[in-house]
Parts: C-alpha cells; structure tokens; sequence
C-alpha cells in the first residue's frame, strides 16, 4: 500500500468516526415523543340504574348483536325531543365488566352529542344535541367501552340509525 492509500484510507476512517459521534449526539439529544394526553370522559349524571321501562315500542328497543365484552340497548328509532334532545334509552346491562359511553354524529362525520360515562345497570333516556338535527335524517352512533379503573378501550361499535319523522 502505497502512502496515497494509507492518506485516502486514514481521511475515511476519520470522516466515518465524525458521522458515528454526530448520530450519536443527535440521537442521545431527542427528546421522547411525549405521550397523548387522556381526560378520561366524566360519569352521567343524568344515569338512572337499573333497566328502562315504559319505552314506547315504536322506537324499537333492543340490544344489537355483538362480538365483544360488553353488551348495550338503544332505540333502533330514536326522537328528538323540542328542547334538542336524542330520546335513545342507551343502556348499560348489569352484567357488564365495563364502562360504556355513546357518541352521536351527523352523516358528515360530525359529533353532535355523546353521554357521559355508564357503570353497568345504568341507562341515559336522553342524550342532548349541540345542535338541530332534522326529524327522519341518518345520523352514526359509536359506542365506546373502557375497563373498569384504567380506561383502557374494550372496543368500539358503530351503526347508523334514522331518528323517527
């Protein structure tokens, strides 16, 4: 090896050591991306326990299918009421081992409403609207479940319904 090639290997070596301190220091200089902050949603205060009754039948009661760990009821045919309400009896069985919590949005994907949080054996007959929402339109619900205590999701379901004419 002649003296060019040991000058050329040298300059190399050395280029490479300064790029490795330089990925070091920027690598030890990041910060940690800083976790979301969560608010974990309040109880509803307007919960009543136990199961509804007197639900007129022509807004559909029932409880929908589900493949998860919790089950829930709803009107299949909500109203709105004249102070801007959604008449929708969401309900939370007592044999839940979760927390439930709906939200209303328009066909846009706008929220319009939402409950607050529902322990099991406990229903919400209304769920108010921040704004109108015409009688006979589509709009999407999605129910959310969170653990007991630590507010981890036990999953998400999602149906559109039409609010009674």
């Amino acid at each position: 090896m002649d003296r060019q090639q040991k000058i050329i290997i040298f300059v190399m070596a050395a280029l490479l050591l300064v790029a490795l301190v330089v990925m070091v220091v920027v690598l030890c200089g990041r910060e940690a991306p800083a976790a979301a902050e969560f608010d974990p949603p309040s109880f509803d205060e307007a919960a009543i326990s136990g199961l509804p009754t007197d639900v007129p039948e022509e807004m559909n009661y029932g409880s929908p299918s589900t493949q998860g760990e919790f089950k829930f009821s709803l009107c299949g045919t909500p109203e709105v009421t004249e102070d801007n309400r959604l008449r929708i009896y969401f309900t939370s069985p007592a044999t839940n081992k979760v927390w439930l919590l709906i939200k209303i949005y328009d066909t846009e994907g706008a929220l319009i409403g939402e409950s607050g949080l529902l322990r099991p054996d406990e229903y919400v007959e209304h769920v108010q609207l921040e704004r109108e929402v015409a009688r006979g339109s589509d709009i999407v619900i999605k129910v959310l479940s969170y653990e007991i205590d630590t507010y981890y999701s036990k999953g998400t379901i999602q149906g559109a319904l039409k609010i009674a004419e």
